[in-house]
């Protein structure tokens, strides 16, 4: 991990964890508090907040544009998800091959590791 974050909390720092971002029910996710038109004073202007998905959860984040081995999880992860749901194997499958030609291109730059 970058930055030493392993000696922080590692993944368990909160840049790692998973959030979703939910409009402010004062503001209705504009920022502004309109009857005094300042910023809204409950999502600092923001229009909204991040509130953590699952604290329970557990994640694993794969760079598919770069790694081999990612590219092999996601194809086997759509292969396994097909027959319940076949729109995201198919939005795997479409990320993979929109990321091919940034893949080849990194690959090509890589030493090529002589036989001993």
């Amino acid at each position: 991990m970058p930055d030493f974050d392993y000696l922080k909390g590692g993944l368990l720092t909160p840049k790692y964890l998973i959030h979703k971002w939910v409009p402010c029910e004062l503001c209705d996710g504009t920022g502004r508090n309109a009857q005094v038109d300042l910023s809204c004073g409950a999502c600092h202007g923001r229009g909204g907040y991040p509130v953590q998905v699952d604290p329970e959860a557990s994640y694993f984040v794969l760079r598919y544009d770069a790694d081999p081995n990612a590219r092999a999880a996601l194809l086997t992860y759509s292969e396994s998800i097909r027959p319940v749901n076949d729109v995201l194997a198919d939005d795997l499958l479409r990320a993979l091959a929109t990321t091919e030609d940034r893949f080849q291109a990194i690959m090509a730059t890589l030493p090529v590791a002589e036989p001993e």
